[in-house]
């Protein structure tokens, strides 16, 4: 079951550049892509953000489908927080 995933992983990613690491097409008769991107914060580095959206070629809706889930994937210190710029 893991050389599976690992083989499903592995393919969506052929295709994917810069802070896309997933492409998932929602089938043959449809131009609807889900593409999954990754932020990762430059003042909090322990931070990593992946972000899920639809992408429609030729399609005249605006899918708002979208989700953001942030994890820790690192230290995340206090010199870090006090970093964070609070300002308006």
């Amino acid at each position: 079951m893991k050389k599976v995933i690992t083989v499903l992983f592995a393919l969506l990613q052929t295709g994917c550049g810069g802070d896309e690491v997933g492409d998932v097409s929602l089938g043959l008769l449809t131009t609807k892509d889900i593409k999954l991107n990754v932020l990762v914060d430059p003042v909090v580095s322990g931070v990593t953000c992946h972000i899920a959206s639809i992408e429609a070629d030729l399609d005249f809706a605006d899918p708002s489908d979208s989700s953001i889930a942030c994890r820790q994937t690192g230290p995340i210190t206090v010199d870090m927080i006090a970093a964070i710029d609070r300002s308006k």
